[in-house]
């Protein structure tokens, strides 16, 4: 199985440097839509035979604006929507308790996710995928986080290079997924 993954497009939150996580339901500014556009250009040609996409605004709209005028199956899929953030959504993003706390694997942050919830909800839907998906080609359209927990379940990286993964809006990943 081929596997595509991809960050969605600039938000105004991302642009400000604040936390954009599961409950900040924003849409792309003007920059992102450009971005998609060009994602779609570097996509025409990757064969693609399914889509599954964010429930966010942000990630919907990147699909919508890069697969334009493309027939492919596209499906929400709530396993991808962003770790969520809790009472730090929209906190700059290094806001000095935020900034400590999300990293902790265990810690659970006020009325969010701990890394270990998200873990915990990305890794079963990716251990599944090829047996949804067997042979074909698939692209992800997410979210930051998220992509780095994907990658994460593809290439066992240390802590530090765990922390350090970073997807720019509208980067794409490729894997080759063993089925």
């Amino acid at each position: 199985m081929e596997l595509y993954v991809v960050r969605h497009g600039q938000t105004d939150f991302n642009a400000q440097g604040l936390a954009c996580g599961g409950q900040s339901n924003v849409p792309l500014n003007d920059k992102g839509r450009q971005q998609a556009r060009e994602l779609g250009v570097l996509l025409s040609d990757v064969h693609l035979d399914a889509v599954l996409v964010s429930p966010l605004q942000r990630a919907q709209q990147t699909a919508a604006i890069a697969l334009e005028g493309r027939n492919v199956p596209v499906m929400t899929e709530v396993a991808l929507r962003e770790h969520c953030f809790g009472i730090y959504e929209g906190a700059v993003l290094d806001h000095p308790q935020f900034s400590k706390l999300r990293w902790d694997f265990c810690y659970r942050l006020p009325e969010g996710e701990s890394l270990a919830d998200v873990v915990c909800r990305v890794y079963p839907f990716l251990a599944d995928l090829p047996k949804r998906f067997g042979g074909k080609s698939v692209l992800l359209v997410c979210h930051g986080a998220l992509a780095r927990v994907i990658d994460s379940f593809y290439t066992s990286p240390t802590n530090e290079q765990f922390r350090g993964f970073s997807l720019a809006n509208c980067q794409l990943l490729h894997y080759s997924v063993p089925e």
